[in-house]
């Protein structure tokens, strides 16, 4: 079990949960406020970025960045251009 907290937003990450039990890779997908800030911070960290911030093309002047988990998963934040 592994929880994060940011905000006032909590994520927790349960492997061996029951119900529901996700296939791996999952995709977890989140709207960020200040995803320049999140990005950095987390990049400062160490996590493993696997696409650094870039325009989207399902929605005009949102970005997205993605992270890995050390199981594999995939934390999409997204959130409005700076």
């Amino acid at each position: 079990i592994a929880q994060v907290g940011r905000n006032g937003l909590d994520i927790i990450l349960d492997a061996g949960s029951d119900i529901p039990r996700a296939a791996v890779p999952s995709v977890i997908s989140m709207s960020v406020g200040d995803l320049d800030a999140l990005h950095q911070d987390l990049e400062k960290r160490g996590a493993k970025i696997t696409a650094p911030p870039f325009a989207v093309d399902w929605q005009e002047g949102i970005r997205q960045f993605d992270v890995e988990d050390l199981d594999g998963n995939v934390l999409v934040f997204w959130g409005d251009e700076a």
